[in-house]
């Protein structure tokens, strides 16, 4: 059988490449989202994954260097950084109000969104005479 206007011509006539299930409507290209059926947008993974480095005190506390957090919120924070590290480990829980964030090597507000590739940073009290 070729594939010309007669072998599609069935597979149309009988509806299966409608308007509704075509494959435009399944896949976006633009948007790069798979969508259901009906168009209606498939639930998706969203999250960022990020290297969080330590210093000092909560470097000795966790007896680590760095750890690596998953934020699940679609637009994260730092607030949601520092949430989510606090939640996890009971020591920077403890000293939360003392901390700084930097991102990129600057001090970060609490609304500073964090993207991929972001260098974080958990930064102690300075102190010293």
């Amino acid at each position: 059988m070729k594939w010309g206007a007669g072998a599609l011509g069935g597979a149309l006539g009988r509806g299966l490449f409608t308007p509704e299930y075509s494959p435009e409507r399944i896949f976006n290209p633009l948007r790069g989202r798979w969508r259901g059926r009906a168009g209606a947008p498939r639930i998706e993974r969203v999250g960022l994954e990020l290297e969080v480095k330590l210093f000092a005190g909560v470097r000795e506390a966790l007896g680590r260097e760095s750890v690596r957090v998953r934020l699940e919120a679609a637009e994260p924070r730092v607030a949601d950084l520092l949430e989510h590290l606090a939640a996890e480990h009971p020591e920077i829980e403890r000293r939360r109000a003392s901390l700084g964030v930097a991102v990129n090597q600057e001090l970060a507000s609490p609304q500073r969104a964090l993207q991929a590739g972001d260098e974080v940073a958990l930064i102690p009290p300075l102190g010293g005479g």
